[in-house]
């Protein structure tokens, strides 16, 4: 077994075992007047993407098949169901009852 020597270990030129320095991203020296010096770079991106405008179009069309007609008969019964004034009253009595014990 050969030793091998410390600057053979290291590939990149500094101690594997010891942490990297951060560098400041601002300047320390001068005022912070603005955002720019010491924002992230997350920061700035999220910035950017707010900023690109995508134009939507005023007239949107689909190209859906309608549903057929007793596939849409049996989710119009249901949604009538669903929202008649005794059943939600029901269900706020239940969401109220659960969340208070």
């Amino acid at each position: 077994m050969s030793k091998v020597r410390r600057p053979d270990r290291t590939t990149s030129g500094r101690r594997k075992d010891r942490p990297k320095k951060r560098k400041q991203s601002f300047d320390p020296k001068t005022a912070e007047l603005n955002d720019e010096s010491f924002t992230s770079t997350s920061a700035k991106k999220l910035k950017i993407q707010d900023e690109k405008h995508v134009p939507e179009d005023a007239i949107l069309q689909h190209d859906y098949d309608p549903l057929p007609s007793d596939v849409s008969s049996a989710i119009k019964s249901i949604y009538e169901e669903l929202s008649k004034e005794e059943f939600l009253e029901r269900f706020d009595s239940f969401v109220i009852d659960f969340f208070t014990e």
